[in-house]
């Protein structure tokens, strides 16, 4: 759709029928903007006001999953260290390397019970 094809309330409501002050959560499930939302249309007069409310949501959907994440490394680290990584360093810092070497996991693993040739 493009902008120029919408220019009022018939062909907003053409464009984008059934439209409602709602949004769809990350999980899937249909959330009102405000009160009542499912039953309050979007015109071409409200859109603005309805994206307005719609980004503000999703920006804000996952600021407890955040804060509780935030949280939890602050409790082993310092938060105020963490401006000193990109993301991708605190990645490694947590998570370590991807890479797995094989070999020296071969070399250095200690058995109980089994061993390479006669696993458990």
């Amino acid at each position: 759709i493009h902008s120029e094809d919408v220019y009022d309330n018939a062909t907003f409501a053409d464009a984008f029928p059934n439209q409602t002050y709602t949004v769809v959560t990350c999980e899937g499930k249909p959330v009102d903007l405000v009160p009542n939302g499912s039953n309050k249309p979007v015109t071409f007069d409200t859109r603005l006001d309805y994206v307005r409310k719609a980004v503000q949501y999703r920006v804000a959907e996952c600021d407890a999953q955040i804060d509780a994440i935030r949280r939890g490394i602050g409790a082993i680290v310092p938060t105020y260290l963490l401006a000193l990584f990109t993301g991708s360093e605190i990645e490694y810092l947590i998570c370590g390397s991807a890479d797995v070497d094989v070999k020296l996991l071969k070399e250095t693993c200690q058995y109980d019970g089994a061993s390479p040739s006669h696993p458990p």
